[in-house]
């Protein structure tokens, strides 16, 4: 039922092989930036520059290096996550025994890292110069704490497709905040824009 139409989505049909290289390639940027080239400016013009993106953030004073790794490699590993995630729907079809034991403890490990992710996220937010972040953060925060819950209680066969539709919709958002991410960094260096409101248009 569920499994077979998810197997056969337009994702396993035609993206997922497009995401394993867009998402090596992302998070080998990531990897090759070097530690001198994560912070612009000085004085009350600092800036944060993300790792990932080069999305840029004014910041009050440096958050220090645990919440910002915390956040950014949860939010690395959680993406590779979801797309092995969804191979394992896959290969349920064929070997569901095997793969649904895979499927649960992935999918605790993702709940995981979300809320890793989003922590760590939140909690940089009272680091950041921008105005209104605070605001933002809580937008930015929510969905997030709201599919930890759903997805973890829908987890049950009598509500698979509700489960299923929730898992899909995280999937795309794990792939949507990279694109933001880069969006709102090349809109940071289009004239016109500052930094600030590059960043809001990208993210949000």
């Amino acid at each position: 039922g569920e499994l077979k139409v998810d197997a056969g989505d337009f994702y396993n049909r035609v993206l997922k092989w497009g995401v394993w290289v867009l998402l090596a390639a992302y998070v080998g940027r990531g990897l090759m930036r070097g530690e001198e080239g994560l912070w612009s400016g000085s004085g009350e013009d600092r800036m944060r520059v993300a790792r990932d993106s080069g999305l840029r953030m004014k910041m009050r004073e440096d958050p220090g290096a645990f919440l910002t790794n915390l956040h950014g490699m949860s939010g690395f590993l959680l993406c590779f996550m979801v797309v092995i995630q969804k191979q394992t729907v896959t290969k349920m079809v064929d070997q569901y025994k095997r793969f649904a034991f895979y499927h649960k403890y992935f999918g605790y490990l993702i709940l995981l890292l979300i809320s890793a992710m989003v922590f760590g996220g939140y909690s940089l937010g009272r680091f950041s110069a921008f105005a209104g972040f605070d605001i933002f953060n809580y937008f930015f925060a929510a969905p997030w704490i709201i599919w930890i819950a759903a997805i973890y209680y829908t987890a049950r066969p009598s509500m698979i497709s509700i489960h299923r539709l929730l898992s899909n919709m995280m999937l795309k958002g794990c792939l949507a905040v990279p694109v933001s991410r880069i969006g709102g960094a090349l809109l940071q260096n289009v004239q016109g824009w500052n930094d600030e409101s590059g960043f809001y248009q990208g993210i949000g």
